[in-house]
């Protein structure tokens, strides 16, 4: 990357952390209703240009059934009369699409098979002891996958260029929200709290229950945690939606038949998400978390199979053809 998009990343990252930092909630609601469905459609869409025809159909096939297993749990949660445990059911069949990785992860290396080990332990732990705080750890997590995705597809200098400033991005700039200097490095140019925008219900610690763990709710820190959540949630939504797309492989044959104007599709969709979001919030946060749910638990097992395998494969860089 040219010294010149560095220094814009930079400071769009700063930029943006003030903003997140200045009216935490107000960020995540309008974020979440206008650009949450577009950029479940764009990261649907780029994984199925960069690895619909790699993982290939019986494991293709399987990794539907479990992705289908989550929807439908998801689903019946909301009937009084489901009396299984919801976040425990979860849980297991992400465990499952994570087993379904181990075969390549161990046949690969020593390192991969390590690191699938290292993924199943903790979940399994949460499982049994905090399913319900797993879950919320995990969605928080996932804000962090185009780091993933962008060292699967760059290479040499790029990739190097690249995770240099997703350590600032994804790291540093979080630690920096949470330190509260960035809290007090604007505190003088933006109110500390803006209204809730119009839809969003309720007391505004309710929300922070999204991405921070009933157990971490120290009265100086959840707030500093929700917002480095947030600021993470709007940079994920930036480089999956604008990022990653110019960087999949192009002409590269789907499983699914995208529509070649795609991008007024994802521009529509945030237009009839906003509204629902804006007329019944919780209810189209419900709905919208059962849509999400795919995208995100199909993120693990893929990005550890990129590990695994997809590493070795010979996918072109930038500009080649």
């Amino acid at each position: 990357m040219s010294n010149k998009v560095s220094i814009v990343f930079v400071f769009s990252s700063l930029a943006m952390a003030g903003v997140v930092v200045s009216a935490p909630l107000f960020v995540y609601g309008v974020t979440l209703a206008i650009l949450g469905l577009p950029h479940v459609l764009s990261e649907f869409r780029y994984l199925d240009q960069r690895f619909g025809q790699r993982i290939g159909a019986p494991l293709g096939l399987v990794m539907a059934v479990l992705l289908g297993g989550i929807v439908a749990n998801r689903v019946l949660a909301w009937l009084p009369s489901y009396r299984v445990p919801p976040y425990s059911t979860e849980i297991v069949l992400v465990l499952g699409l994570i087993v379904l990785t181990l075969p390549t992860l161990i046949r690969s290396s020593l390192f991969a098979a390590l690191i699938g080990v290292l993924v199943v332990g903790p979940l399994a732990y949460g499982l049994i002891h905090a399913p319900a705080t797993t879950l919320v750890i995990l969605a928080l997590l996932h804000n962090l996958t185009p780091v993933g995705f962008l060292a699967e597809c760059l290479r040499g200098q790029q990739r190097l260029s690249a995770l240099t400033l997703c350590a600032f991005a994804f790291v540093l700039v979080p630690l920096l929200i949470m330190s509260g200097r960035v809290e007090g490095a604007i505190s003088w140019c933006f109110a500390t709290w803006l209204p809730v925008p119009p839809g969003i219900p309720g007391d505004p610690s309710s929300h922070f229950a999204v991405y921070v763990p009933t157990e971490l709710w120290d009265p100086t820190m959840r707030k500093r945690l929700f917002s480095a959540a947030v600021y993470l949630q709007c940079l994920h939504y930036a480089i999956v939606i604008q990022l990653l797309p110019r960087l999949g492989v192009k002409n590269h044959k789907t499983v699914f038949p995208w529509p070649r104007n795609f991008r007024p599709l994802i521009i529509l969709a945030g237009i009839i998400s906003g509204i629902g979001f804006y007329w019944a919030f919780a209810d189209s946060r419900a709905l919208y978390g059962v849509i999400a749910a795919v995208h995100a638990w199909i993120e693990i097992p893929i990005l550890l199979f990129c590990l695994g395998h997809f590493s070795q494969a010979q996918t072109p860089m930038i500009g080649e053809s």
